[in-house]
């Protein structure tokens, strides 16, 4: 139970950590913003170890740093452009030869067996992301480099979550029609 209440209580730091940079940057100065992000990929790392959550960490900790080493707020508003990175490089690597493709991974915690339509079908799709976390991922640093941090916030905050809440939508609803078609 605890467990599960740290988790809910970390999504909810991720989600206004952007909101937290802004506001911290303006009032507080670098060292709260660069300590909150180190926290956050601290907590995250000690919920649940990992390789993913470990170079998280590292991420967080190399630009925590590199903000503090440079007085610069760039370095900690470079967070999301790297989780999109990060992102890129998992979804990417499943596309490998031998290797099974994110979208297709979810699919099997549905369906077990797939066919070999649906399986391109999931190679595609994990393209799709790709190509969304690199387009994401741009819009995202393009934002650090503005000199208005209200379109980082606006964008890191709020408008990328939409962008990924519909994507996964639509990736959703059209992987189970294609399902549905493939399974006929």
């Amino acid at each position: 139970m605890t467990r599960t209440i740290l988790k809910v209580f970390l999504a909810a730091l991720l989600v206004i950590f952007p909101f937290w940079a802004y506001f911290g940057l303006m009032r507080f100065g670098l060292v709260p913003v660069a300590a909150a992000l180190l926290a956050i990929a601290f907590v995250r790392l000690a919920l649940d170890a990992n390789k993913t959550t470990a170079a998280q960490f590292v991420l967080a900790l190399v630009l925590s740093l590199a903000a503090l080493l440079m007085r610069s707020h760039k370095a900690v508003l470079l967070y999301p452009v790297l989780m999109n990175g990060f992102f890129l490089a998992i979804f990417a690597s499943s596309l490998r030869r031998g290797a099974i493709p994110m979208a297709e991974r979810f699919a099997r915690l549905k369906e077990k067996t797939l066919p070999p339509e649906a399986i391109r079908w999931c190679r595609g799709v994990t393209q799709a992301w790709c190509v969304f976390f690199v387009v994401n991922g741009g819009i995202a640093l393009w934002t650090v480099f503005l000199e208005d941090k209200q379109y980082w916030t606006l964008w890191n905050g709020l408008l990328s979550y939409i962008a990924i809440g519909l994507m996964f939508a639509v990736e959703y609803v059209l992987r189970r029609r294609k399902m549905r078609q493939t399974h006929r």
